[in-house]
C-alpha cells in the first residue's frame, strides 16, 4: 500500500469511529519529514483515547511500525508518526490553537470518500 493510500486508510479509520473534520494534507513539498498528514477532530479525551486505540489496532492487523506516539494520556492532541503518513488527532479547542491546515496553507488537500 503506498502512502497516500495509507493516509487515507487512517482517515477512513478515523471516520468510521466518528472523528470529525477529516483532512489529508500532501505535505511532501513543504515539509521533509513526512508525505501526508492526517488531520481530524475527537469529541473528547475518552473519544480521543478510542481513536488512538483503533489506530494502535489497524496498524498492528496491518503490520505497520509506528515511530512514536505523543499525547495519549495527556492534552488535547494525539501524533502518531507512522513514518510518512503523520495523524494528528485533536479535541477541538486544541486543534483551533494549533491551527495545523493553515501552518501548513500550501500543501495541497487530498480527497477521499468514507
Amino acid at each position: 500500500m503506498n502512502d497516500q493510500k495509507f493516509a487515507v486508510a487512517c482517515a477512513r479509520i478515523l471516520d468510521s469511529h466518528k472523528a470529525s473534520d477529516i483532512v489529508i494534507l500532501d505535505v511532501a513539498e513543504v515539509f521533509l519529514l513526512a508525505s501526508y498528514f492526517v488531520i481530524a477532530t475527537a469529541r473528547n479525551q475518552r473519544h480521543l483515547r478510542a481513536l488512538a486505540d483503533e489506530l494502535d489496532t489497524y496498524l498492528k492487523e496491518n503490520e505497520k511500525q509506528k515511530l512514536g506516539v505523543e499525547g495519549r494520556d495527556e492534552g488535547g492532541w494525539l501524533l502518531f508518526d507512522i513514518g510518512d503518513v503523520i495523524v494528528h488527532v485533536f479535541l477541538e479547542d486544541d486543534r483551533e490553537l494549533y491551527d495545523l491546515e493553515m501552518l501548513w496553507g500550501d500543501a495541497p488537500q487530498i480527497k477521499y470518500e468514507v
